[in-house]
């Protein structure tokens, strides 16, 4: 396994991205079944075994028969956390498998409609209490690749298959926990702020071609300022989740901007956070440089990045979920 310092950390992104699953009868709006009601009583044991069974027996093939969804190999399986690798395919139009030899290309194969082409992703799933009302789901995702609406698809798939209640939805929701938002911003250095508009001032809609679109809100336009030395400490006093008056605060002359987005760096791991926005924070963790990754698949070592979600989620997200 190659670390960080071998590989450009501009080229591979390796995220943890974590979301909610909750389930509620058709008739309420707000309120959430417990995840024993919505399960038979099941264990959580259980649950994984029938998704696991379920997958294994006929690997998912969405409507549009372009994407599929498959269990590679399990990881880790305890009273409360299921963790696996998975495989996440796409079909297309037909392509060649080409190799370079004597610096010319040389087709060796050929992938045809129907057929997939697949990467590798970490999953885990975990019930934190016998009496929660909710899932957590950790979806790992790599550069702009993940597979969280495959799963999610697949995962309602599963639970209308084998548990057959038409009567209960499946709500897969983004992971904000304002602790952990608050604990970066308090905790961490920013170094680097970002003020977004996103309209095309007049004064510059002649840059674009009359064969362009020039829709000014197709634009967006960005100040960016970046701290050499100690970062913007001054401004933390003022980023609260429960607050997003910060627009209100910081008005720059000439420069209008809808939102502000911040670099936010706490031990080996960076955050982008819309401070202007705090409620929207989501839980995501970019892992590239904890990451062990291999060189020549840019893949994570996923028996590494299995050890490190867990710890993720006892010590940031069981303690802290609402």
């Amino acid at each position: 396994m190659a670390t960080s310092s071998i590989f450009n950390k501009n080229d591979i992104s390796i995220n943890l991205n974590c979301y909610t699953i909750r389930f509620k009868t058709k008739y309420s709006a707000k309120d959430f079944l417990a995840i024993s009601q919505a399960f038979n009583n099941q264990s959580f044991n259980q649950i994984i075994q029938n998704f696991v069974t379920t997958i294994d027996a006929e690997a998912y093939v969405n409507d549009a028969n372009d994407r599929i969804f498959y269990i590679e190999k399990g990881l880790t399986l305890t009273g409360s956390i299921y963790t696996s690798i998975i495989r996440k395919g796409h079909s297309g139009h037909e392509t060649n498998i080409d190799e370079i030899k004597a610096k010319k290309p040389n087709k060796i194969s050929t992938i045809l409609k129907g057929q997939f082409s697949t990467i590798p992703f970490f999953l885990l799933l975990c019930q934190p209490a016998s009496d929660s009302k909710v899932l957590i789901f950790i979806a790992q995702s790599y550069k702009q690749f993940g597979f969280k609406e495959v799963f999610e698809s697949a995962f309602q798939k599963f639970y209308q298959k084998v548990y057959k209640k038409s009567d209960i939805t499946c709500e897969f929701r983004t992971l904000s926990i304002s602790k952990l938002f608050e604990e970066y911003v308090e905790k961490g250095s920013i170094r680097n702020l970002r003020f977004i508009k996103h309209v095309l001032p007049k004064n510059l809609e002649n840059l674009l071609d009359s064969d362009d679109d020039r829709n000014p809100l197709s634009y967006n336009v960005e100040m960016s300022i970046s701290a050499k030395t100690k970062g913007f400490m001054g401004i933390k006093k003022n980023i609260k989740f429960e607050n997003n008056s910060f627009i209100e605060i910081y008005k720059i002359e000439g420069f209008e901007y809808d939102e502000v987005v911040a670099d936010v760096r706490l031990g080996n791991r960076r955050r982008v956070l819309n401070i202007s926005r705090p409620s929207d924070f989501s839980a995501s963790y970019d892992l590239t440089e904890e990451a062990d990754v291999d060189i020549n698949t840019n893949h994570p070592d996923f028996v590494k990045l299995d050890k490190i979600a867990i710890d993720i989620l006892s010590k940031d997200i069981i303690p802290n979920i609402e």
